[in-house]
């Protein structure tokens, strides 16, 4: 399926314009105009090749204001999201198997189909099927930067938090204030158990089969509202709760949830399970090591003025967590370049972070739909079995970077990514210049732009800018 891709067309087309609905909005436009709407719409690919297992796309929007509008600023949480503009990806042939079928799964849902369809439309755009045929966003999506300096300092690679927000962005342009060329990659550290898959395809069937049921039920108030144009009543909005958590209860003895594959049962072979968990995590942590490597020979081929510059990793919580076996990989394949790592609220191991963190799992569930959880006996066995089989965790990386200059900003009472789990990875690398925040995860965000002139003079004390 690869191979197939590597015959992506050059000039990409996401959207169509429909010229018709565009004529009935703004009757004033011109065929001239119209024609150069539908240009502006492209994207010209510059970069694909199959690199370390993968295939690396690189492309550009032919708009500036194209760019600017899709470097969203997002208005949700308070207003404190904000994304990097997507222009590349990274894709795997196991990632693009599992994107494609996932696709399949969702797809069968006719009623999203049918809304995106009227969405399309009334905006006087329609999707093409480059972006499904081309399978343009699966895998791990990279942004080129924005502009680079006649004289850079270096590249900062930046690696994304979760929910990538303003104040990693703030960072970002206070380093290009500095000087420097800032490219970027979209950390997503979910792992995909061995049925994944098929637990995916259970829930929309259960999801389809409860709407069914809904719509049959005799108390179902929304025909009438409606029916009768008007909001639900407080009642009606409490009717619809009980109602849908009876017909949950029904659907789940009906149609009974599948494991995704990590979940623990009596009698389980722990080993076993500890084995397909370190796979799992080696697999992700190695596609963002391998896409960090070809954005940098990317950036090299399309600006020579960055060869053999100072690359700085800076990852942001998850991303923090991809940082370190990034930082390997690119210390090992540019020998002769200045490689440094700035983590903000990373640590190490993953399995444990992912039990202990308030916030989320990475897609690894030990704990089974039904049945009883797994035993404390089962989970140190667990934990001691995985670091024994995981090669490319933080906290296994550490040790193999020490020449590598490390900043480590954390909170204290950080619960997202523990502390602790912080001060573990200190500790096996040894050699950790840290910036201790006095507060939790969130608040070591809220502070972060204060800290830029900190790691500006952490990079000049290592020699850098």
């Amino acid at each position: 399926e690869l191979r197939e891709l590597m015959d992506t067309p050059e000039v990409i087309e996401r959207y169509a314009l429909n010229a018709e609905r565009l004529r009935e909005m703004y009757p004033e436009l011109t065929d001239e105009e119209l024609a150069e709407g539908r240009s502006l719409l492209a994207e010209d690919l510059i970069r694909s090749e199959l690199v370390q297992g993968g295939l690396f796309r690189a492309w550009v929007a032919r708009s500036d204001a194209m760019n600017a509008s899709d470097k969203q600023v997002i208005f949700s949480f308070g207003g404190r999201l904000e994304r990097f503009l997507r222009s590349g990806s990274y894709l795997t042939s196991s990632v693009e198997a599992y994107e494609r079928r996932r696709s399949e799964i969702r797809s069968s849902d006719e009623s999203l189909k049918k809304l995106g369809q009227l969405f399309a439309s009334t905006r006087g755009l329609t999707n093409t099927d480059a972006e499904e045929r081309w399978r343009l966003d699966d895998g791990l999506i990279v942004g080129l930067p924005e502009s680079v300096p006649e004289e850079p300092a270096g590249v900062v690679l930046h690696i994304t938090s979760l929910i990538e927000n303003k104040y990693e962005h703030n960072i970002l342009r206070r380093m290009e204030s500095y000087g420097w060329a800032v490219a970027h990659l979209d950390s997503d550290i979910y792992v995909n158990g061995p049925n994944d898959l098929a637990a995916q395809e259970r829930k929309e069937q259960q999801r389809k089969r409860e709407r069914e049921l809904y719509d049959q039920h005799p108390d179902n108030p929304s025909k009438v509202v409606m029916r009768e144009n008007r909001v639900y009543t407080d009642a009606e909005v409490r009717l619809m709760g009980e109602i849908h958590r009876e017909l949950w209860e029904q659907v789940r003895e009906e149609l009974p949830s599948v494991d995704r594959g990590f979940e623990i049962h009596p009698g389980d072979d722990i080993d076993s399970k500890a084995r397909l968990i370190a796979a799992a995590i080696d697999t992700r942590l190695a596609e963002h090591a391998y896409a960090s490597e070809a954005l940098i020979d990317t950036l090299d081929a399309l600006h020579p003025e960055l060869a053999q510059k100072p690359v700085v990793v800076m990852g942001f919580s998850a991303g923090a967590l991809t940082a370190p076996t990034i930082a390997a990989r690119l210390h090992e394949v540019f020998p002769d370049r200045k490689v440094l790592l700035v983590m903000i609220g990373g640590g190490g191991d993953l399995l444990s972070i992912s039990r202990q963190s308030t916030m989320a799992r990475g897609g690894i569930y030990l704990e089974p739909e039904s049945g009883p959880e797994p035993s404390p006996e089962q989970l140190t066995q667990l934990q001691a079995s995985y670091e024994a089989q995981v090669r490319l965790d933080p906290l296994v990386v550490a040790p193999a970077i020490r020449d590598v200059p490390v900043l480590h900003i954390y909170g204290n009472t950080d619960t997202v990514i523990p502390t602790a789990a912080a001060e573990r990875f200190n500790a096996a690398h040894a050699n950790v210049d840290r910036l201790i925040h006095k507060g939790d995860h969130d608040t070591l965000f809220y502070f972060m732009s204060g800290q830029a002139g900190k790691i500006r003079s952490w990079l000049r004390d290592h020699g850098v800018e």
